[in-house]
């Protein structure tokens, strides 16, 4: 089917302007189905959906290692300190201290980390959730949507195909997050430097949740106005 180029078209095959009363592409020679302006576009923001999702995937793999190998640092650190032998350059209080000290700084970091994660995902889902629309849209391609009906076709035992990857990954720094916080117990026991660390962890998470909660506000606040 061919359209009058007049509003500007271009090719379906290798996206190039194709000129008014034109029967075949000057570029790659193929038989002209002609875009609209709308499927252009349309077409351009699939492709550049697909660049973004790849960016931000690779990206949130690449923040996850370096954040793996600080908290394992972390982790060693820890249990370094509690290697130490009493008595030769460190006493049991202050190893108990910064047995604390460092498990407080370990989950900040994780924390971090998870709040992070969980924000990437979400920029992540959104690019394929786009990519989908426009599939949708257009009727056409299917790579998305066709990736959802293969799923769905699944039987029930592989049910764990359908875990979202990045989200199951979360696991990892909720991991050592309770870690950060049971450690300096498991070592030392419930004393006191041991719940004073555990009330600030808790105050740590509480202020990362308001924090966000109020930037979510702060954001509804600015688009009412």
């Amino acid at each position: 089917m061919k359209k009058n180029n007049a509003d500007g078209s271009f090719c379906s095959s290798c996206g190039r302007e194709i000129r008014a009363s034109a029967t075949s592409c000057s570029s790659c020679g193929s038989d002209i189905a002609l875009l609209s302006k709308k499927e252009t576009i349309l077409i351009e923001e699939y492709k550049m959906s697909q660049s973004i999702q790849v960016y931000e995937g690779n990206l949130y793999w690449e923040r996850f290692t370096a954040f793996l190998a600080v908290n394992s640092g972390i982790t060693a650190l820890i249990a370094l300190l509690f290697g130490i032998s009493d008595g030769l350059s460190i006493t049991l209080y202050l190893k108990e201290v910064l047995v604390a000290i460092t498990s407080i700084f370990g989950f900040v970091v994780a924390i971090t980390w998870f709040f992070s994660s969980a924000r990437a995902g979400e920029f992540y889902r959104y690019w394929i959730k786009r990519a989908k629309n426009i599939e949708k849209e257009l009727k056409y391609p299917n790579l998305y949507r066709g990736i959802d009906e293969y799923f769905d076709k699944l039987p029930f035992r592989k049910f764990y195909t359908r875990v979202p990857v990045i989200t199951a990954s979360w696991a990892i720094p909720l991991s050592f997050l309770l870690l950060f916080s049971g450690l300096p117990f498991i070592f030392f026991g419930f004393g006191c430097i041991e719940q004073i660390a555990l009330v600030f962890n808790l105050g740590i998470l509480i202020l990362f949740i308001v924090w966000g909660n109020y930037q979510v506000w702060k954001y509804k606040r600015k688009n009412k106005g």
